[in-house]
């Protein structure tokens, strides 16, 4: 019987494989990655396939073909294992409604209306973002990258508490219908490991210089980004609208 060669893992899908396990090994939390290995949960070490693999300390691959790790418990870690990004938490996003003149869908926390009022100190939309590092890493926020698309615009109709204080308020001047815009942030803010943490966007319309209200309809896809590698991809942000398919209303007309 032929005995199965191993075959060399890559070193992108290396890299993958270490992000999975957020640099710690997932049975014993060991942190000394140089020294990490790679195992073939089928124990086949021809099938590469990214859910046959699993990188872990070598104590803990060496209890595995001891049988001390069981393969039932091998597979359960990898099912639950956090992939790429998932890191760092998504809590939730919100408008102050009491001064700002938007307000955020009641079935839809992802969907936001402008309102005809007078109580606004900004001409701009403000967003809060809340987000929870579950990393064991001290993190930086370093960018934000976004695009913004335009909808046609008709007449369409509209809580979500904050808890924590903003620590800072990044300006964001809104360009449609255009490549994936990046902006750096300057003032960079430090999040501690398991720490939760909010900051808000204050989001614009910009031309010739001159800063206006973001009117119409359009929706937003926003990734920020984090030291690390660290990523956090929103969900697709809705504006004068439920999704980019919505029917136009329109009144007075036959």
């Amino acid at each position: 019987m032929n005995k199965k060669r191993r075959k060399a893992v890559s070193p992108k899908v290396k890299k993958y494989l270490q992000k999975e396990i957020n640099s710690e090994c997932p049975f014993c939390q060991n942190q000394d990655v140089g020294h990490f290995e790679i195992h073939h949960i089928d124990g086949n070490p021809e099938n590469n396939e990214m859910s046959n693999l699993l990188m872990l300390c070598r104590i803990c691959h060496s209890k595995i073909t001891k049988n001390e790790i069981e393969k039932n418990q091998v597979e359960l870690v990898k099912s639950k294992l956090p992939i790429k990004n998932t890191s760092i938490e998504l809590v939730s996003i919100t408008i102050d409604e009491n001064k700002y003149n938007w307000k955020s869908d009641k079935e839809n926390d992802k969907i936001f209306f402008s309102e005809n009022s007078q109580r606004s100190i900004s001409p701009h939309l403000v967003l809060s973002w809340t987000l929870i590092n579950h990393s064991r890493k001290t993190i930086v926020l370093k960018r934000i990258k976004y695009s913004a698309i335009s909808l046609p615009s008709g007449l369409t109709g509209p809580a979500f508490p904050s808890i924590l204080s903003s620590l800072i308020k990044y300006k964001i001047p809104i360009k449609f219908d255009v490549e994936e815009q990046k902006i750096n942030f300057i003032n960079q803010i430090q999040i501690p490991e398991k720490q939760a943490f909010q900051f808000q966007t204050e989001l614009f319309y910009e031309y010739e210089k001159k800063t206006y209200h973001l009117k119409g309809r359009f929706y937003l896809d926003i990734i920020f980004e984090f030291s690390n590698e660290h990523i956090v991809k929103i969900p697709r942000l809705f504006f004068n609208c439920k999704s980019e398919s919505e029917e136009l209303k329109h009144y007075g007309l036959n």
